[in-house]
């Protein structure tokens, strides 16, 4: 007797055994045919392979969605979205001058009061840019976490573009929903509203956040420590300094056929997008929250020569987005050759 039956007699006995013991009978649930596959067919439900590239920027977007859920910035948006009609009712039914509001509630045109309640847009799409934007890849590198999702399957290319398309998101998000916020307070109150007008704006400020968070982004992607604080002055400050400066320069040098091109800067498409809908009304001063909005409201925009703000909301947008892109390839050169 082979030692194969040996071992089919034993296995026989075992069973009638505790068939007996147990009063039922015990059925070899093995199939014997499995024992004719081959390695390739055993193995055919497995299937190895590197993710696509869309599956992994699609990983680290929402790993870096998360962790924006576990930080202080949620808390940051939902107190600036609930400071809109907050800081409306302040102004609307609390401060007043001379027994008159500081605005007025009641609008004949929906869009001006839009672009009252949204007049602190420009600094705060700024603000929300460079904040998250400006501080991802630094953030990544010092905590170390980098060094633990790049061995992974994934490109570099898909760990750069995803985790910015966390931040611009989350920005835009934002944006949107404080287009909706003013479009809620001020329609009730209003006879009249040019959708056109206001379509226009919102495209108008996606471009504009889509730079500010690419330029934020690249200057990241060389420092340590983030580029928050200096995107934050470059954006409201560097650039519209250097916009009237050359517009000067221009106007003096008898060069105004250029001077029309510093209105084009994209540090000035926020302040475009609300001039679109309409001038915004708070007491006796028109302006946004921007230098250029300030210096407007004083009067100093109109005494410098040479300098006027475009209002061609399509090439300004167009431009927004070509300097955006071009930041982005920038930023992925200085990841792409990065040490690890």
């Amino acid at each position: 007797m082979s030692r194969e039956d040996r071992i089919a007699a034993k296995v026989e006995r075992r069973a009638a055994k505790a068939e007996a013991r147990l009063g039922e009978k015990i059925e070899d649930a093995y199939d014997e045919s499995e024992r004719t596959m081959s390695h390739d067919e055993a193995c055919r439900d497995s299937v190895y392979s590197t993710p696509s590239m869309l599956t992994q920027i699609g990983i680290c977007y929402m790993t870096q969605m998360k962790r924006f859920t576990k930080q202080r910035t949620i808390w940051t948006v939902l107190t600036l979205l609930i400071a809109i009609p907050v800081l409306y009712y302040v102004f609307t039914e609390v401060l007043t001058v001379n027994g008159a509001p500081l605005i007025d509630p009641h609008w004949n045109v929906a869009n001006i009061g839009m672009a009252t309640v949204l007049a602190l847009a420009p600094v705060i799409t700024i603000f929300l840019s460079t904040n998250l934007c400006g501080a991802m890849l630094p953030q990544e590198f010092n905590e170390r976490t980098a060094y633990l999702s790049l061995p992974l399957p994934m490109s570099r290319f898909s760990f750069y573009i995803g985790k910015f398309l966390s931040g611009f998101t989350l920005v835009m998000g934002v944006t949107a929903m404080a287009y909706g916020i003013a479009i809620a307070i001020v329609l009730p109150n209003s006879n009249l509203a040019y959708t056109s007008n206001m379509f226009s704006s919102l495209m108008t400020m996606v471009a504009g956040v889509f730079f500010f968070c690419a330029f934020s982004y690249m200057l990241s992607a060389k420092s340590k420590r983030g580029a928050t604080m200096k995107s934050l002055l470059i954006l409201l400050i560097g650039l519209p300094i250097l916009a009237f400066a050359l517009s000067y320069v221009f106007y003096t040098v008898n060069m105004d056929v250029l001077c029309p091109i510093t209105g084009y800067f994209p540090c000035f498409i926020p302040d475009v997008a609300v001039m679109t809908m309409g001038t915004p009304q708070l007491s006796m001063m028109s302006g946004t929250a921007s230098l250029y909005g300030m210096l407007n409201a004083f009067g100093v925009i109109s005494a410098l020569p040479g300098f006027e703000l475009c209002t061609d909301t399509v090439v300004v947008s167009a431009i927004a987005m070509i300097l955006g892109i071009l930041c982005l390839m920038r930023g992925y050169h200085v990841i792409s050759r990065r040490d690890m």
